[in-house]
């Protein structure tokens, strides 16, 4: 039986990898159609953009497999294996034998700051002065957010005294008591989160105008969707641990498992689509959502989601 349950687990990380990379380049679209819906702009159709996307991408693969590889390569290949080492440690939708009790939030933010800094390594000798000075923007904005995001795995240390995901997630779906004490504070400092990914893709729209050859320009935009999915997925995370499902076999059934698993999919896919209409919106409508406002106004978010669960535990 402990045989196909590591089965069950292997398919579930193939599974899990899988629709991450392939989902990841399609969300990148689907924003930038938002926006263009919003500003009356017309966008390029998906048809168009996929077809762009798998020209590029077979571009980049075709180089990095044939020919012989340089610095800027193998920072391409350590920045797409740490992202996709990111996405099997957090929980899309249902948790897993292999990786339960690895998934630590300070491990995977520490991780997911290094990759602008990895980018602009990348851009640093061969870029024009337009996205040097963007991916510049981007490194030193993620890393001004460090405080906020400490603050974040505060949050989740005093709510549920972890800050594994897993045990998150075990968390609430055992507790009955204080859950409301434990949930709103984890929602606000979600929230806090949204004003850290809204540049990126204005840094699709730099990489693509700017003079990259076509493997370094589809490989660049790559990695931008695929970090941006991995912060959207944690947004997710933080919004409802309760969603995902508990892979645990010794207290219900192979059926009611795929029932759960089945609905925490489908809740993933609502909440990052709802995500990126949040962001659409904050993007076109939100004067905060500019320079140092939104790191300013993270850090209040998560101050006010601290100030509530001190509150909820003094019975106000």
């Amino acid at each position: 039986m402990v045989v196909i349950y590591w089965l069950i687990s292997l398919c579930i990380i193939g599974f899990h990898l899988l629709l991450f990379l392939i989902m990841a380049p399609w969300l990148m679209v689907f924003i930038k159609k938002l926006d263009g819906w919003i500003q009356g702009i017309s966008t390029e159709s998906f048809r168009h953009s996929f077809y762009r996307i798998r020209i590029d991408l077979s571009e980049s693969i075709r180089i990095l497999l044939y020919k012989t590889l340089s610095l800027k390569d193998y920072i391409f290949l350590v920045s797409l294996g740490l992202l996709c080492t990111l996405a099997l440690l957090i929980p899309f939708y249902t948790t897993d034998m292999i990786i339960k009790g690895n998934s630590d939030f300070l491990f995977i933010i520490t991780i997911l700051v290094m990759i602008p800094v990895f980018n602009f390594f990348i851009v640093y000798h061969d870029t024009s002065l337009l996205s040097f000075k963007k991916f510049q923007h981007m490194m030193i904005q993620i890393l001004l957010f460090l405080p906020t995001l400490l603050l974040i795995a505060m949050v989740c240390r005093m709510n549920v005294k972890s800050t594994e995901l897993n045990y998150i997630i075990v968390f609430f779906h055992n507790s009955t008591r204080f859950m409301n004490i434990a949930s709103c504070p984890l929602l606000i400092s979600a929230c806090s989160l949204f004003f850290l990914v809204l540049d990126m893709p204005d840094l699709s729209d730099i990489i693509q105008k700017d003079g990259f050859s076509r493997e370094d320009k589809g490989i660049l935009l790559y990695i931008n969707s695929l970090q941006f999915l991995l912060w959207l997925s944690l947004i997710a995370f933080l919004l409802w641990p309760q969603s995902i499902a508990l892979f645990n076999f010794q207290q219900e059934s192979l059926t009611s498992w795929l029932l759960a698993a089945f609905f925490g999919l489908l809740a993933w896919c609502i909440k990052i689509i709802i995500e990126c209409a949040v962001i659409a919106l904050m993007r076109n409508f939100l004067f905060i959502s500019k320079g140092v406002y939104k790191i300013g106004f993270a850090t209040v978010l998560n101050f006010l989601a601290i100030i509530i669960y001190f509150a909820g535990l003094s019975g106000i």
